[in-house]
């Protein structure tokens, strides 16, 4: 029961990036997951926190943002992998595990074609976790990094990455260990906090 549930959350995720232009109604929403409106808006507010007006508001609202962006089309990418990981760990009651969300990049999106950016939606989670099918353990090395904290929309981190790359690393004599996935460590979500005061902490291994 649970995976019939995780599989219709998924696929109205995917109706609602795939369609953000277009009328995404309840009732819309509730013939994608092919449940009545009534059950519908029940079981999607209870997996996800919000309902699907807020849903659809919220990634309206983003995808808004990420156009002022040069990279709109990945960061739009990697929403929508947070939101189907958001969705695997809601159906199978994983979120106590989870000690925080990250991404991981292994290109740079200012530099490769969108169709072949290499990049990983996930968590922190403890070790008494098993991890779900369908999902990779990636276990980031011990070592020195750099870290930068941002504050503000995603769609002005790479202006964030052109800093820590560009001046601050050259400045203070480092290099990045190209070894080592770089990555990014959400404090707060989009989901319950304004653009303005969202904060990443942008993490580059060190040589």
């Amino acid at each position: 029961m649970a995976a019939d549930y995780e599989a219709r959350l998924r696929r109205v995720i995917d109706y609602i990036y795939d369609h953000t232009d277009e009328n995404l109604s309840l009732d819309t929403l509730a013939d994608v997951a092919a449940m009545s409106r009534f059950h519908w808006h029940r079981v999607f507010r209870a997996m996800t926190g919000e309902t699907c007006a807020q849903a659809v508001r919220r990634v309206r609202l983003q995808r808004a943002g990420f156009m002022l962006s040069n990279t709109q089309a990945s960061i739009d990418e990697i929403a929508r992998a947070f939101e189907q990981f958001s969705a695997i760990m809601s159906a199978r009651n994983l979120w106590p595990h989870t000690r925080g969300m990250l991404g991981a990049y292994y290109d740079d999106p200012m530099e490769t074609p969108v169709e072949d950016l290499r990049s990983l939606a996930g968590a922190v989670v403890d070790t008494a976790m098993e991890i779900p099918a369908g999902m990779t353990e990636i276990r980031i090395p011990a070592g020195p990094l750099a870290k930068l904290r941002y504050k503000g929309p995603y769609g002005g981190l790479p202006k964030a990455y052109d800093y820590l790359y560009g001046r601050w690393l050259p400045e203070n004599g480092h290099q990045p260990n190209n070894d080592v996935v770089s990555f990014e460590f959400y404090l707060n979500s989009p989901m319950d906090t304004a653009p303005d005061d969202l904060l990443t902490d942008i993490c580059v291994p060190l040589r």
